[in-house]
């Protein structure tokens, strides 16, 4: 009988433990979709996490469209420009691949901007929202299902690699 007791609470314990961890991400596509809030700034280097609160939410579409929805004024923007996933990025040139998690690319469209000394220049400008890092090219890893690391490959700096730590919004 206390064999039997034993087992059981070893298979409830095995039971209740796998049910609160997420599994490996194996398919990103997919697990992208939905919508995503920062909820903190992760600074590797210094080994800093700072809890941030989000404006909106970020939304990842089926087609490769995105929204933007913002708290404050509550509006919902579906962005012209999509996204998609590769293993591929491109600075200054060259192709560079990434070993590990995978790179998400906002699309960029060509757009003319006047700046204060009446000076037109066209530039490449993709979607903007206040809690997306400069860039339009990220370096993507998924801790889980619910959780996605997600910093820029475009930016460098010497205080080092800022991490922007999205959460799923039930």
């Amino acid at each position: 009988m206390t064999a039997l007791c034993i087992v059981l609470a070893g298979c409830l314990i095995s039971c209740t433990s796998k049910s609160e961890v997420d599994e490996n991400v194996t398919d990103p596509e997919t697990t992208i979709l939905g919508k995503w809030e920062l909820v903190y700034n992760y600074n590797q280097t210094l080994n800093v996490i700072r809890p941030f609160t989000p404006n909106g939410y970020i939304e990842y579409l089926p087609d490769g469209s995105l929204a933007w929805y913002d708290y404050a004024i509550k509006v919902y923007t579906l962005f012209e420009e999509k996204y998609w996933l590769n293993d591929i990025y491109v600075l200054l040139g060259p192709e560079h691949r990434v070993d590990d998690g995978i790179v998400l690319h906002y699309e960029t469209t060509l757009k003319e901007v006047e700046y204060a000394t009446g000076e037109v220049m066209s530039i490449l400008v993709g979607p903007s929202f206040p809690d997306k890092d400069h860039g339009n090219q990220f370096h993507l890893t998924f801790k889980d299902s619910n959780t996605m690391y997600l910093y820029s490959l475009e930016v460098m700096s010497f205080a080092g690699t800022e991490y922007f730590i999205y959460k799923r919004k039930k």
